[in-house]
């Protein structure tokens, strides 16, 4: 088991993922009747039933679960990983809800268990992130802005993508490949 110290939007944090939340694909409840697909924008009921309506100012983050919204098993095997601890709700002393996934990956011979956490962020964050990154290397067409980071002195990867006025994900772990993945899992939800 890897435990890292990650110097998070001016916080300091132990990203460890232990217990916590569990459940299926979201529900309805959650998402509305149907998971948007093929890149196609979230209706209004869709994004409002995960807190997440689009274009929302006074968005309470600090009321969000994402390990329920977006539960460890299901973002595990739509990543091609398992989950190997459960998820763990993690504020790291920051107003943005995030979850920490213990994502396993790999196959039986070589296998890699890494953290990565997914944070649901107000839009302004974008603009406080970007200008922090070392090298961004833009991402296009999987939100209004995207950009992915090699972080030096975390020796791990910082995904952020901006729905303008609306919302920011941010994904942090070790592998692109992996982050890449969680953060597109995630973005269906949210197009």
């Amino acid at each position: 088991m890897r435990i890292r110290l990650l110097l998070v939007g001016g916080g300091l944090a132990v990203a460890l993922a232990v217990a916590a939340c569990s459940g299926s694909e979201p529900t309805a409840e959650q998402v509305g009747d149907a998971a948007p697909s093929g890149g196609a924008k979230a209706t209004s009921a869709q994004s409002a039933a995960v807190g997440l309506e689009p274009g929302t100012t006074s968005r309470d983050f600090e009321s969000m679960d994402v390990c329920t919204v977006f539960p460890g098993d299901q973002l595990a095997a739509a990543v091609g990983a398992e989950l190997g601890k459960e998820p763990q709700p993690t504020n790291l002393g920051k107003t943005y809800p995030a979850c920490s996934y213990w994502l396993v990956y790999g196959g039986s011979t070589g296998a890699i268990g890494d953290v990565y956490i997914l944070y649901l962020e107000s839009p302004d964050h974008f603009d406080l992130s970007y200008p922090a990154m070392e090298d961004p290397q833009e991402i296009e067409g999987i939100a209004d802005r995207a950009a992915i980071n090699y972080r030096s002195d975390a020796e791990d990867y910082d995904l952020i993508a901006l729905f303008e006025g609306d919302i920011v994900i941010e994904v942090i772990g070790e592998d692109q490949a992996m982050v890449q993945s969680v953060a597109e899992y995630v973005l269906q939800y949210l197009r």
